[in-house]
C-alpha cells in the first residue's frame, strides 16, 4: 500500500533530522575528538541551488552533471527534486538508473563513447546522447541506432577556467551541415543542438555567441528537413560564490534565446558546479609545520590527492583557507604554503599568492568552503590516505520536506 504524504515526510525526516549549520557540525565533531580531515554536506544548500536555478532560468530544465560530484545523498536529494541527470559513462548511467528514475531523465552527454557503453545506454532506453564527428555517427549507427542525437558544436569558451573546445565540438558551417546530412542519410534521429562553454564561466558573452551559433545550425537542419526540438546549453555556470555573475548570465541567456529562438523549443542544461560546489565544507588540521625565513609551510591532513584534487589539475582553481581553531594568539601575518600529507611533491594546495595567515601550530584547524565540485570524484587515495569522511545536515529541512511533498512525479514520455 502506498505511504501517505505524512508517512513519507516522517520517513524522510529521519534522514534529514539534523538541521545544524555546517560550522556547528564541524565544531561538534572536533569537540568529539575528530582528528582526521572531514567534509560536511549541507543538503539544504542543494535545495536552495535548485530553487535559485528555477527562479532565474525557469524554462530551462537542469540535467545535473553527475561527474561534478556523485555523492549518493546529493544525488538522492536531486532525484526527489525532479532534477534530471547528465551522465558521461556506463557507470554513471547505471548509478542513476539504480535510483529508479525513468531513462528519459538522463542525457548521455559524451560525444565520443565507448561502444559497449553505447550499447548499454540503448539496452536501458537511455536515448538522448551527443555527437560531434562523422566517426561517432558510424559508431552510433552500429551500436546505438535508436539514439536521439544532439549535435555538439564548438562554443566560445575563451573566458572559462576549464575550456573544452580543444577536445569536443563541431565547427559551425560546412562541417555541421555535412554532419547533419550524414546523420539523415544513415537514418539517425537528430533532435537537438548542444554546447558547453567550459567549466566555471563568468562571461555572459560566451553564451550569447554560442546560442547565436546554435541558431545557425538549427536553420541548417531545418533546410534539409531535420526537426530540431531541443537546445542544450550545457554547463559552465559558476558556483555560489559567483551568484551575482550567475544572475547576469541567466538574464543574458533568457534574452538571447528569446531573440534567436522565438519558436517553441525545449530547453535543457547540464549544471554541475553550480549545484554541487557550495554544498561541501572541508575541515582539516595542521599536522606539521616548518619555517623558512619569514615564510611558513603548513602540512595538512588533506591535499591534492584527496579533497583538493581539482586544483592539482587546474592551476586556475584557487582555495581560500579560513581559520577555525587556533592556539597562538599573535596577530602578525606571514606568507605561507599549504601542503597535503602525501609524499608526492605535487601535493601542494593552490592558494592565492597574496594571502597571508597568522602563525599556526600543529593541531590548529582550517576550513574551506565551496568544496563540493570535482573533489571527491578525483580522489586517488595515494599513499594510503583515504577519502575524508562525510557528515550530512540539511539546513532547510522543513522547506525541503514541504516542497517535495507537493511535487508531481514527472510524466513518462
Amino acid at each position: 500500500m502506498p505511504l501517505s504524504t505524512t508517512s513519507l515526510i516522517k520517513r524522510r525526516r529521519l534522514q534529514y533530522s539534523s538541521q545544524e549549520s555546517p560550522m556547528t557540525v564541524i565544531k561538534r565533531k572536533i569537540e568529539e575528538g575528530m582528528e582526521d580531515s572531514f567534509l560536511v554536506v549541507d543538503l539544504g544548500e542543494v535545495f536552495r541551488r535548485v530553487q535559485l536555478w528555477e527562479e532565474h532560468l525557469p524554462n530551462i530544465k537542469p540535467f545535473y552533471a553527475v561527474k561534478s560530484c556523485p555523492d549518493p545523498e546529493l544525488l538522492t536529494t536531486l532525484v526527489k527534486l525532479n532534477v534530471n541527470f547528465d551522465c558521461a559513462s556506463q557507470g554513471e548511467i547505471a548509478l542513476m538508473l539504480s535510483h529508479n528514475i525513468h531513462p528519459s531523465r538522463i542525457i548521455y552527454a559524451n560525444p565520443c563513447k565507448q561502444p559497449s557503453h553505447a550499447r548499454f545506454a540503448q539496452n536501458n532506453n537511455v536515448l538522448k546522447t551527443t555527437f560531434d564527428n562523422s566517426d561517432e555517427l558510424s559508431k552510433i549507427k552500429a551500436h546505438y541506432p535508436t539514439a536521439q542525437l544532439f549535435l555538439r558544436i564548438f562554443p566560445d569558451d575563451s573566458a572559462s577556467k576549464v575550456p573544452f573546445s580543444s577536445k569536443f565540438g563541431a565547427d559551425v558551417g560546412p562541417n555541421t551541415m555535412s554532419l547533419l546530412h550524414e546523420a539523415k542519410n544513415l537514418g539517425l534521429d537528430v533532435v537537438g543542438i548542444s554546447f558547453h562553454v567550459g567549466s566555471d564561466c563568468l562571461d555572459p558573452a560566451a553564451y550569447i555567441e554560442t546560442i547565436r551559433r546554435s541558431r545557425l545550425v538549427y536553420d541548417q537542419a531545418k533546410s534539409i528537413g531535420i526537426n530540431i526540438h531541443t537546445l542544450d546549453i550545457g554547463g559552465g555556470m559558476p558556483g555560489a560564490k559567483n551568484d551575482k555573475e550567475f544572475i547576469q548570465i541567466a538574464k543574458c541567456i533568457r534574452d538571447t534565446i528569446a531573440t534567436h529562438f522565438p519558436e517553441d523549443i525545449n530547453l535543457i542544461a547540464e549544471p554541475g558546479r553550480f549545484i554541487s560546489a557550495s554544498t561541501f565544507t572541508l575541515a582539516t588540521n595542521v599536522i606539521a609545520k616548518r619555517q623558512e625565513a619569514d615564510t611558513f609551510m603548513y602540512y595538512l591532513n588533506d591535499g591534492v590527492f584527496k579533497s583538493f584534487s581539482e586544483g592539482g589539475y587546474i592551476p586556475a582553481i584557487k582555495y581560500t583557507p579560513n581559520i577555525l581553531q587556533r592556539q597562538n594568539t599573535t596577530t602578525e601575518t606571514y606568507p605561507f604554503t599549504l601542503w597535503g600529507p602525501a609524499l608526492g611533491a605535487k601535493d601542494k594546495i593552490n592558494t592565492i599568492d597574496t594571502l597571508r595567515l597568522p602563525e599556526l601550530e600543529v593541531g590548529d584547524w582550517l576550513y574551506f568552503k565551496d568544496m563540493g565540485a570535482y573533489s571527491i570524484c578525483f580522489n586517488m587515495e595515494f599513499n594510503g590516505f583515504e577519502q575524508s569522511p562525510r557528515f550530512y545536515t540539511n539546513t532547510d529541512t522543513d522547506k525541503f520536506l514541504q516542497h517535495i511533498s507537493t511535487i508531481t512525479p514527472p510524466r513518462t514520455p
